[in-house]
């Protein structure tokens, strides 16, 4: 919205004020130019000066009544007569040439009045230049701030829209569920009036959707804090080298990725040409995934793993799942990624970083369906516990690097240790 022709309103209010100040630099400029020619004041002193230059020219070319001093010498000066004589010839001889210097004398007599009277001209006009100018840049400042607010306004408004436009999203997914859950519901009970049972099924079927029943809620839930997809597949690239180790070693198995959720990493292998399916049990998230054409089945992680053959797949990865389980749980996911995976296969499983105190002590508990925090220590010890060699903790997502913090000094270098550090990280390991 402050974008207008690919650039913001900032940009383009700059660059009027750039133009604007360099008219000013050019009429002081011209100011400069101004003074050199007729001094500081405006030009008053040097008329003055030339004028009198000019009287001073105009004195001199007047018909003489005296002998110049240079003539005026014996015999000359004892004689009246020839004294006259000399002078008449003075007037005829240099007639014409004072005649010529008194016409340039009243033309250069009216430059300079004009010349006095471009000046002031100038000097006003230049006055009313800068006025305008400061008019221009002030009224500049005012639309500025003005627009400043506005933009502040529509960012605010873009932000109320797309919040209705996710919630009109989620409130939609919500009911195209329990559509579809009340459909089944139906369904069930159908069949036990056509042959007469005792709805015993249906009751159980009802029991089976009731363990599903907030999945369109946590969807809604995981676009609002977990990120949008795009940033997800981003953060989740770093990945990518150790899945392609991974394959060279296991010539090409498949991936398989538990609690896909929105299927962000399924579709990061899927880019890379790596035949990948998820497993989850929200039924709305695996919905989700056929709509992208990732391969996803609603199922429980552990159960699914149990259902494959030993040494069939080069990873299995699993982003934000482990601490929604029990301990013995967890550990025995671990248990089956050893079996299913091949020699030189890999586990990927990211959880949040509790040492980061801010996600330990809260935005941890932000997701309700967490159980409890796992520290990475724990998790290696775990990992290599069950077979897994070449364990590594990558910390990942530092809290820096997505907000503005303050710089590290003495002061505050247990903060940035324990506050502004990763937010997450992974245990990795090898299948020997």
């Amino acid at each position: 919205m402050d974008k207008i022709n690919g650039a913001s309103v900032g940009e383009i209010m700059q660059k009027v004020r750039t133009v604007a100040e360099q008219n000013r630099a050019d009429n002081h400029a011209a100011d400069n130019l101004a003074n050199d020619i007729g001094g500081a004041d405006g030009g008053a002193d040097k008329t003055n000066r030339i004028n009198l230059s000019i009287n001073d020219s105009r004195a001199k070319s007047r018909i003489r009544t005296k002998i110049p001093d240079a003539l005026n010498r014996f015999p000359i000066n004892k004689s009246k007569i020839l004294q006259k004589i000399i002078l008449k010839f003075y007037e005829i001889l240099f007639r014409e040439q004072r005649n010529v210097s008194n016409a340039i004398l009243d033309v250069l007599q009216e430059l300079s009045l004009s010349r006095l009277e471009l000046l002031a001209e100038t000097k006003n006009i230049r006055h009313l230049l800068d006025e305008n100018v400061r008019n221009i840049i002030g009224r500049m400042d005012s639309m500025d701030s003005e627009i400043g607010v506005l933009i502040n306004k529509t960012d605010k408004s873009d932000a109320a829209v797309k919040d209705i436009f996710r919630n009109i999203g989620a409130h939609k997914t919500n009911i195209v569920d329990m559509q579809r859950r009340i459909m089944r519901l139906l369904e069930e009970f159908r069949k036990m009036r056509d042959v007469g049972g005792n709805y015993a099924s249906a009751a159980q079927a009802i029991i089976k959707e009731d363990d599903s029943i907030l999945d369109a809620l946590y969807l809604t839930f995981e676009d609002k804090f977990r990120g949008t997809r795009q940033d997800i597949k981003n953060r989740q690239k770093a990945y990518l080298p150790y899945i392609m180790e991974a394959l060279d070693k296991t010539g090409s198995a498949p991936v398989l990725d538990l609690g896909c959720g929105r299927g962000e990493w399924l579709e990061l292998l899927g880019e890379k040409g790596i035949k990948a399916s998820g497993v989850d049990t929200n039924e709305v998230m695996v919905e989700l995934c056929a709509g992208f054409s990732l391969e996803a089945s609603k199922a429980n992680a552990l159960e699914y793993m149990r259902s494959l053959p030993p040494s069939s797949l080069s990873a299995v990865t699993g982003f934000h799942i482990l601490e929604h389980m029990p301990f013995k749980n967890a550990v025995a996911v671990l248990d089956e990624s050893f079996r299913v995976i091949k020699s030189g296969g890999i586990i990927i499983f990211e959880t949040p970083n509790p040492e980061n105190l801010m996600v330990g002590a809260c935005t941890f508990y932000i997701d309700p369906s967490h159980i409890k925090p796992l520290v990475p220590a724990t998790m290696e010890f775990i990992a290599e516990d069950r077979g897994f060699i070449n364990v590594t903790v990558k910390r990942m997502n530092k809290y820096s690097d997505f907000h503005e913090v303050a710089e590290e000094n003495e002061n505050n270098r247990f903060i940035k240790e324990n506050f502004y550090n990763e937010m997450d990280y992974s245990v990795i390991g090898v299948k020997p």
